[in-house]
């Protein structure tokens, strides 16, 4: 990268001369951090790609994969944070995973179900509540069955969706950390 291409890059996002002046040191570090990783990607600030909220394709989403417990307060403030952060809309999945054994006409399986649809809309509501306080969209999604198949379903559904974002009892791998639950994030990979 030259000189001439980064000055130009940090003058586009306001830092050096032609700017907008008078922002704070933060915001001009994310913005110099910005300009570097793109001029390293060899883009520009006016990419179209760069910046969600402009893709011509639709929106980007981050998808959050919520259980029979609907969604804890820790996921739902990281996700829509995330997602204000970003630019994204937030697609919330409520999954119950079928037993194998069940029946349509088993009495306790309907039982199981009419109360995991009740407590995923409510949990719903709530996600849904948070969004909007923060200006982010969100749509909900209440399935039944397999998991996996109902994240393809809804990555299918919405379109773009590039982060996952799961409970921490859903993925048996993560820990709780000093400040509290680590929050799993999976970046999805682009078909080839």
């Amino acid at each position: 990268m030259t000189w001439k291409t980064l000055k130009g890059l940090l003058s586009a996002v306001g830092i050096g001369g032609g700017g907008r002046r008078n922002r704070g040191v933060r915001e001009a570090i994310e913005a110099c951090t910005q300009a570097v990783a793109l001029a390293e990607a060899g883009l520009s600030p006016e990419s179209p790609c760069i910046d969600a909220r402009n893709e011509a394709s639709g929106a980007r989403h981050v998808l959050v994969l919520g259980g029979e417990e609907g969604f804890s307060h820790e996921v739902m403030d990281y996700a829509v944070g995330f997602a204000a952060r970003m630019g994204y809309r937030v697609a919330a999945l409520s999954v119950f995973n079928v037993p194998l054994a069940a029946s349509v006409n088993d009495r306790f399986y309907a039982d199981m179900v009419l109360e995991f649809e009740k407590t995923a809309r409510e949990a719903g509501d709530e996600f849904a509540a948070r969004a909007r306080e923060r200006g982010v969209a969100l749509v909900h999604h209440i399935r039944l069955g397999d998991p996996d198949g109902a994240v393809k379903e809804v990555c299918a559904e919405v379109g773009c969706v590039d982060f996952i974002i799961s409970e921490p009892s859903l993925d048996e791998g993560t820990v709780a950390g000093e400040t509290g639950p680590v929050i799993p994030v999976y970046a999805m990979a682009a078909a080839a």
